[in-house]
């Protein structure tokens, strides 16, 4: 499972939270709201999207919350 990956970044449940508080997963939205750069954004959407909380990339828009509820563990 890749509970050990979330340890890996200590932002991960606020990248969750912020996503689902903006209600919409996108890499503009964690820099700007957890002041970070571009490939550390990449990072969180990306294991987001492993633990099923968003969608897969769909070109420039946003990615859609799959999971609203429970995502953090």
């Amino acid at each position: 499972m890749s509970i050990t990956k979330q340890r890996l970044d200590p932002l991960f449940e606020d990248a969750v939270r912020l996503t689902r508080d903006a209600k919409k997963g996108s890499t503009s939205v964690l820099q700007l709201g957890l002041g970070i750069g571009y490939g550390r954004a990449v990072q969180l959407i990306d294991l987001m999207e492993q633990e099923g909380i968003v969608g897969p990339e769909d070109g420039l828009n946003p990615r859609k919350i799959l999971r609203r509820n429970g995502a953090l563990r």
